[in-house]
């Protein structure tokens, strides 16, 4: 059989990467179905619409395997120092894909969220992409979290990438149940042992049952010569809140791929993102919002500062079906480049079939405003220290959505800093 263009593309790295894997992990039933539909689609391309602005050549240049299984202790240290959210009631650590409970910090957890680990979990993406494919054969396990109730504080996932030679992939899977009526804050952090070059590719699925809210706040971003691969697919029944706060920036690349599926009547989603951007990195936002009932309504709200030879992507798609009228929904992609050679690409896109609808999407790339800079400058400022000020309050707007209000400062310093 003559294999197409798109099927070859990577298909090198693709079977080293395999290789590299416990042939009795791969050989279970549903992480082949997995590598057997990995082999008809192949990695995707620039020509593929969804990741015309994704560029992971170099990632693919690179001869990447899978991690070596080490003791937890090296990593002690360091999930101690990463637990920087006092609000949390709970952390869970994740090494490599592997649930950690060893690291994790589970004293105070409530009764109304359990734990649980399974070895094979089907893939439940109805269109999976190469990467999510490999995600399916490659995870070592997924960390299943059954929430009931209101969960008051919030709980901390952290994503830790033990790397300490470069060139590892990392794979992990996430399932959260959040039960009819119940409420959770969920804090999902990437970070990195060591600043190598390596590959984190994750998924996170969440069920929500009705009337159900869950706030979900994504930090990417594990080490300089890091790639972040985010995938986060979420179903929501009837009378359910869907809030997202992602921020992307310090990786080599970093990708935010969103599903969300409003499968219930007066389903609520909100979705904040914001990327800074500088060096050669890239941060790319991928998102379909998908309307399939009445009286539904969301919102999405993204930022991106580039600056150096950087580049950020926005493409996302609201789509309204036919039996979703009344829907009210917005997108809003506002963009600010600071260097001649950073780059930022915007694709706000509406498919609307119902015809008793809201909707609503723009999108704007600019530099800073000249005559702001200079009124600053009047008021006693340097020009640097006035182009801080203004990229701050560009910034802040998302931030402050963040229901945390004791991080807000803290997290608006750290993303700032990169390009001060």
């Amino acid at each position: 059989m003559t294999l197409s263009p798109m099927q070859l593309y990577g298909r090198d790295w693709i079977e080293q990467l395999l290789q590299s894997y416990p042939a009795e992990l791969l050989a279970q039933p549903q992480r082949q179905q997995a590598i057997a539909r990995l082999s008809e689609l192949g990695i995707p391309t620039r020509r593929d619409e969804a990741w015309k602005y994704t560029d992971m050549s170099e990632l693919l240049a690179r001869p990447t395997h899978a991690p070596a299984w080490v003791e937890t202790e090296p990593c002690q240290p360091l999930a101690d120092d990463l637990c920087t959210w006092p609000e949390a009631v709970a952390q869970m650590v994740l090494v490599n894909g592997r649930y950690c409970p060893n690291l994790s910090k589970l004293a105070a957890l409530p009764a109304g969220i359990q734990i649980e680990t399974v070895i094979e979990a089907p893939l439940s993406i109805a269109q999976p992409d190469a990467w999510l494919l490999l995600n399916a054969a490659c995870r070592p396990e997924t960390l299943v979290l059954k929430v009931s109730g209101v969960i008051e504080q919030p709980v901390h996932v952290l994503c830790l990438t033990h790397a300490p030679n470069s060139d590892i992939a990392s794979h992990a899977h996430i399932q959260v149940i959040a039960s009819p009526n119940s409420q959770l804050t969920l804090i999902e952090e990437h970070r990195s042992s060591q600043p190598t070059a390596h590959l984190s590719n994750t998924l996170v699925e969440i069920q929500m049952g009705a009337n159900a809210g869950f706030v979900h706040l994504l930090l990417q971003g594990a080490s300089e010569a890091s790639y972040g691969l985010n995938h986060t697919a979420i179903d929501q029944a009837r009378d359910s809140r869907y809030t997202n706060h992602t921020f992307q920036g310090g990786s080599a690349l970093t990708r935010h791929s969103q599903e969300i599926l409003q499968s219930g009547s007066h389903a609520q989603t909100d979705l904040y993102e914001l990327a800074i951007l500088t060096g050669s990195q890239q941060a790319d936002t991928y998102a379909i919002i998908d309307h399939q009932a009445s009286e539904g309504s969301s919102r999405q709200e993204h930022k991106c500062v580039a600056d150096d030879q950087s580049r950020g992507t926005f493409n996302s798609t609201l789509r309204v079906r036919q039996v979703a009228q009344h829907t009210d929904a917005s997108q809003s992609s506002r963009n600010l480049i600071l260097s001649d050679k950073a780059r930022i690409y915007t694709r706000p896109q509406l498919e609307i079939v119902a015809d008793d609808v809201k909707c609503a999407h723009g999108a704007t790339v600019s530099q800073l405003d000249d005559e702001e800079v200079f009124y600053l400058q009047s008021r006693g400022l340097d020009r640097n220290s006035a182009c801080d000020l203004l990229v701050e309050g560009f910034a802040a707007e998302i931030i402050d959505q963040l229901p945390i209000a004791e991080q807000r400062q803290t997290l608006l310093n750290a993303v700032l800093s990169q390009i001060r």
